[in-house]
């Protein structure tokens, strides 16, 4: 029996009040599956939301845009008489936002059901501009770890690229954990590295970055690495992952500043 699909989808852009955020987004309905998404633009951030319905049981999915991911993870079934929370992921834009097409994969091996829904885009991959702001991406949420056990998280990144001399750029990085209950990841420099209880894979740094700590522990202990470049900057798709005994709880795509050429001020 075929499967009956419904997706409604709403757009708002509000001309006549820019401190409101632009959205696009709606709701999936797909066999068993009731899935909510929403993506928009805030004070120059891309903020992209999406929940489980009242589906019972993990829904794995893949929102993105190409290479661009803006949420993979298992959404976590609803709690009992309640609307499942929000995941979220916040990232700074990168040039000029709009409206374009993107995939949204759900289901047993995220490959199950596919669907093509509006959501806000930037320049990322494209973008050669002689600003440098802070790239900051943030993730949080509910998933549902290897036991079974519902957590909560919120960790950000940031990359920032200054400019000391004509041509030499301090590239620093930093990732930290917002949570109050104070979780401790391991940072990740490689994959082979997922032996810790929770962990964190940010693959953004350029090869010669300097590692300052392995751990980190709640807002007040973040993991930071700099080195300096000689020569062009610019924005890459770094990708965040956060692990839980070895298995991917949830991913995105959290830019960062890298050297074009690779070349180091001390060659």
């Amino acid at each position: 029996m075929a499967h009956f699909l419904l997706i409604t989808i709403f757009l708002a852009t509000a001309y006549d009040a820019p401190e409101r955020p632009q959205r696009a987004g709606g709701e999936i309905r797909q066999g068993n599956y009731l899935i909510e998404y929403e993506s928009f633009t805030k004070d120059r951030m891309l903020i992209y939301r999406v929940r489980n319905g009242v589906c019972k049981s993990l829904t794995p999915i893949r929102w993105c845009k190409d290479d661009i991911i803006f949420i993979e993870a298992n959404l976590p079934p609803c709690p009992p008489q309640m609307m499942c929370e929000w995941i979220e992921c916040t990232r700074t834009a990168i040039g000029k936002t709009e409206i374009d097409t993107s995939t949204f994969n759900f289901g047993i091996n995220r490959n199950e059901h596919s669907n093509t829904v509006a959501a806000y885009l930037d320049k990322l991959l494209s973008s050669n501009s002689p600003q440098k702001p802070p790239l900051q991406t943030t993730l949080r949420g509910t998933v549902e770890n290897t036991d079974g056990e519902p957590i909560q998280f919120a960790v950000r990144v940031t990359s920032i690229a200054k400019e000391t001399e004509k041509g030499i750029w301090d590239l620093s990085y930093k990732i930290e954990s917002l949570e109050p209950d104070h979780r401790q990841y391991k940072v990740l420099t490689t994959l082979e590295e997922r032996t810790d209880l929770y962990a964190i894979h940010w693959d953004a740094f350029p090869e010669k970055a300097v590692k300052i700590q392995q751990h980190i522990k709640g807002p007040d202990s973040p993991a930071t690495f700099s080195s300096f470049f000689q020569g062009e900057i610019v924005p890459v798709a770094g990708k965040l992952t956060i692990y839980h005994k070895g298995t991917r709880l949830i991913s995105t795509t959290a830019p960062a500043y890298n050297p074009a050429t690779k070349k180091y001020k001390n060659q």
